[in-house]
């Protein structure tokens, strides 16, 4: 069993609008049935911060779609989602300065709504893609990606007040449903399945919209909140796995450090060296790997010039880079960027 399957965990403030759901389609008795379901309390069903097995959750979710014959739950839902169910990191996110900024916040304080899904942005020229993973060992339905996009949506559109923002496409990995009309109405855009991956694309020019909202003095005090709550969140068994995972949500591995790291995941530096060493890694071996799949991501889009690639994955210098990917690849970034886009 894969260990975010095995132990990672869920926000309740998620599973409430579900519950709502499952009450408007007949289900009267719900909430007291998920209670039974995951052994609550009344107290600890009604607070939003109550962590659940996710992939118990998940189990839950597959089973209310295929009662209802609804696919369409995970849009439906998502129209549910107020500031209240995202939590903190929603209030975090609203106090900064631009709507890159929000992106990044939300991206860095994930896990306080759910392990197992991951998001980040990724700036190429004009665009901006904020994709969306889940760990496959969930087996998700494909509803509850357009939860998570539709979600990543309308609470953008609730930030800025721009009711009718709209991206520019939204792509799924899954393949097109019976009927796209609720998927239309929401997003706005042109929406494409069958895709590589699951993501939205804006315009750059998005990115750098001021927040009507920004309280960068709120935001350091509901930062150091965040942070609290990540420690004491319960770890997830592999601890690779989340080190890659949050490596990957990264935009700039310059920026990124193991203390950096160790204190998202709650723990000391330490304490992240001897969980890695359980599986046989460390940080420096899960950072080059990071760092030879984001060169090769950016080399074949070739979007950046070599320098700024080595620039913003940490290299000291361009030489330094240069020595890395050849031990990567066995060849010159040069001479892989010309063949890759033959």
């Amino acid at each position: 069993m894969a260990a975010t399957e095995k132990n990672g965990t869920m926000a309740m403030g998620l599973v409430l609008p579900f519950i709502a759901l499952a009450e408007q389609h007949g289900y009267p008795e719900a909430q007291a049935f998920v209670r039974s379901y995951f052994g609550l309390t009344k107290p600890e069903a009604e607070d939003l911060e109550t962590r659940l097995p996710v992939h118990r959750v998940v189990d839950l979710f597959n089973a209310f779609i295929d009662a209802t014959g609804n696919r369409d739950l995970g849009l439906i839902g998502a129209r549910l989602i107020d500031a209240e169910h995202m939590g903190i990191g929603e209030f975090l996110a609203k106090s900064r300065g631009t709507i890159r900024d929000a992106f990044e916040s939300g991206a860095r304080y994930t896990r306080l709504l759910g392990d197992g899904a991951q998001h980040g942005l990724n700036v190429e020229g004009d665009v901006v893609r904020w994709r969306v993973e889940i760990d496959p060992a969930l087996r998700v339905h494909e509803a509850a990606y357009e939860f998570i996009v539709a979600i990543g949506v309308l609470r953008t559109r609730t930030m800025t007040g721009l009711r009718d923002l709209a991206p520019l496409e939204v792509h799924f990995m899954h393949s097109e449903p019976a009927n796209t009309t609720r998927h239309k109405k929401l997003f706005a855009c042109p929406v494409l399945f069958d895709m590589p991956i699951t993501q939205v694309i804006m315009s750059t020019k998005f990115l750098n919209r001021k927040l009507a909202t920004a309280e960068p003095g709120l935001g350091k005090l509901l930062e150091r909140q965040a942070h609290g709550m990540l420690q004491r969140l319960p770890p997830p068994g592999d601890a690779a796995a989340q080190v890659r995972a949050m490596l990957q949500a990264e935009l700039r591995l310059r920026d990124v450090s193991s203390e950096q790291i160790a204190r998202q995941m709650g723990i000391g530096v330490r304490g992240l060296s001897r969980r890695l060493e359980k599986h046989n890694t460390s940080f420096r071996e899960l950072l080059d790997d990071a760092r030879k799949r984001v060169a090769l991501r950016e080399l074949s889009l070739a979007a950046r010039p070599i320098s700024e690639i080595a620039y913003i994955l940490g290299f000291s210098s361009t030489q330094s880079f240069h020595r890395a990917f050849r031990r990567w690849t066995g060849t010159s970034a040069a001479r892989w960027r010309d063949a890759t886009s033959e």
